[in-house]
């Protein structure tokens, strides 16, 4: 990383991750042609999950079979640094990047625990029984994939001003 002032710490590059809803994963077919699609991904259990759609033909999901190698970048924050304008031209942001492999998650427990996550995570509102009700109507038909992590990076622009704004919800 060039700028080492504003490279984040492991911990501070989860935040990023466990704060940001969405984010884009990269993959790369067999000849080497890559294929980026935006994700909405949970951080659970060591490793970054997200669901998709369940056709094999998919794009992704062809790229996913060929080769396990992705890179997710999420951008958990990223606006023009108008208070300092016209001084300095910038823009203050927080993002994270993780590099790992992918798998298709076929284990029914591991399915589960997952989607009850994933529901937690982006509608904490419904509640667990309402959760627990909607996997056992129509889990079978839900497609995970795990993606391992290898590597996480972590870089930001006046990261104070993210971690203040995150960190007061």
């Amino acid at each position: 990383m060039r700028r080492k002032d504003r490279e984040l710490s492991r911990e501070e590059t989860l935040t990023v991750i466990r704060h940001t809803p969405h984010c884009v994963i990269a993959t790369v077919d067999e000849s080497g042609t890559p294929y980026a699609t935006p994700i909405t991904a949970v951080l659970f259990e060591d490793a970054v999950y997200f669901h998709s759609s369940s056709d094999v033909t998919g794009r992704r999901y062809q790229n996913a079979l060929q080769n396990d190698k992705v890179s997710i970048v999420w951008i958990g924050r990223g606006e023009t640094a108008a208070d300092e304008l016209p001084k300095d031209f910038s823009v203050n942001y927080a993002s994270a990047i993780v590099e790992g492999r992918i798998s298709l998650v076929t284990d029914e427990g591991e399915k589960k625990r997952v989607a009850k996550a994933f529901c937690l995570r982006h509608v904490p509102q419904a509640g667990e029984e309402a959760i627990d009700k909607y996997y056992a109507a129509g889990g079978k038909y839900v497609v995970f994939w795990k993606v391992t992590i290898d590597s996480l990076s972590g870089k930001a622009r006046n990261k104070q001003g993210y971690f203040n704004r995150i960190l007061a919800v």
